[in-house]
């Protein structure tokens, strides 16, 4: 009895921290805007709040038909697999060869006024598809099911390295590589020389990319403070900037749609890469610490129903949803303060409708985990 009532509670918890997030977030965006309206593009601005609120609505009602009606065992039938699989690769390599650039990465389809970035779907996606391969490579210990794993992820690697999508691909890497090490019929060994092997690899995709090492060589830069003027004024335009940002706020913020950083327009992309550092200056330390602590709150709630939850292809699944999602907010920060990967939005703040909608779908894809494998405890009890 005690379980039921802790998940139930559990799903209350974490409704409410979305709302509140969302909520936050959607202050927070409006904010980055208010700027607009002083040059006059109210077009701009009202286009933007409708997609926004667009995809908010239709991530809600995504979570709830997910989770009320759909059933998550579905993924365990070869064909969805397979199917799932192949159009992964096939979406991440056709944006590679026609997609439409932005921010030195083409990954964008464009619908009339917006745009569409079929790089959150391939998150979510890769993650049920290695979640699949681990669980039967478990479950049958058949070292074969590993290597569809392996060529699946190094089909992904590459594809991906193509689209210079260094944000996407450190992210997928992460989580995948947390899920092999989760699998129980792997032994210490191969997981020390997986992890070797991705750490060998993500290496080698910065050594050999032009576009990565600048930006690590960049970074080294701001963190020894071998600064010169050239570079405030260049490659490390956007890094300084957003942490004169964070130091503006101080503790208690600017206080809301006073940023000097928005009016004085030193912050690049402030309603998407920079949305963080805005938050910063906006809301100070108290405001950043509190929506690190509703995303470290959602994370461990998603942990718990992971770990409650008996099926071990759920529960691959659920821990590689909640390490895409919580990742992302985290190398977010991490770009914030300097760090050399890029284009990787903070959900529910930065602007765009497909990462909303997408994380919503992953997590009614966890709730409904959640459900089947309670309904599952009922009949075994």
């Amino acid at each position: 009895m005690k379980f039921f009532i802790t998940n139930y509670n559990n799903v209350k918890t974490i409704i409410f921290l979305l709302i509140t997030l969302q909520l936050f977030g959607l202050g927070v965006f409006l904010s980055s805007y208010t700027s607009l309206f002083v040059v006059g593009e109210s077009y701009r601005i009202l286009v933007a709040i409708l997609i926004q609120l667009s995809a908010i609505v239709l991530g809600w009602v995504s979570l709830f038909v997910i989770w009320k009606f759909f059933d998550y065992r579905w993924f365990r039938k070869n064909w969805v697999i397979v199917l799932m699989s192949i159009s992964t690769i096939a979406v991440i390599l056709y944006l590679a060869l026609f997609g439409e650039a932005k921010g030195g990465a083409f990954r964008w389809f464009s619908i009339g006024v917006a745009t569409l970035q079929p790089s959150e779907i391939v998150k979510p996606v890769s993650v049920i598809v290695s979640a699949y391969f681990l669980y039967m490579s478990e479950k049958k210990n058949d070292w074969k099911y590993l290597a569809y794993f392996s060529m699946y992820l190094f089909a992904i690697l590459v594809v991906l390295y193509k689209q210079v999508d260094l944000g996407t691909l450190i992210i997928i890497i992460f989580s995948l590589w947390l899920l092999f090490i989760c699998v129980r019929s792997v032994s210490t060994l191969i997981k020390i020389l997986f992890t070797a092997f991705v750490v060998i690899l993500l290496s080698g995709v910065v050594f050999v990319s032009p576009h990565a090492l600048k930006r690590f060589n960049s970074t080294y830069k701001l963190w020894t403070g071998n600064l010169t003027e050239v570079d405030r004024r260049g490659d490390l335009y956007h890094q300084t900037n957003n942490l004169k940002a964070l130091s503006y706020g101080g503790v208690y913020g600017s206080g809301f749609t006073h940023s000097a950083q928005k009016q004085n327009k030193n912050l690049p992309e402030i309603s998407t890469d920079s949305v963080f550092a805005f938050l910063g200056e906006e809301f100070g330390f108290i405001g950043t610490t509190t929506v690190i602590l509703l995303f470290l709150i959602l994370s461990f709630l998603f942990t718990n129903i992971a770990r409650a939850t008996k099926d071990r292809m759920g529960m691959f699944i659920v821990i590689g949803l909640t390490s895409i999602i919580t990742s992302q907010v985290f190398f977010h920060i991490l770009v914030t303060l300097g760090a050399p990967t890029s284009g990787i939005p903070l959900v529910f703040f930065s602007k765009g409708g497909s990462i909303i909608l997408f994380t919503m779908m992953s997590i009614g894809i966890i709730l409904n985990i959640s459900s089947k494998s309670i309904r599952i405890k009922r009949l075994k009890e």
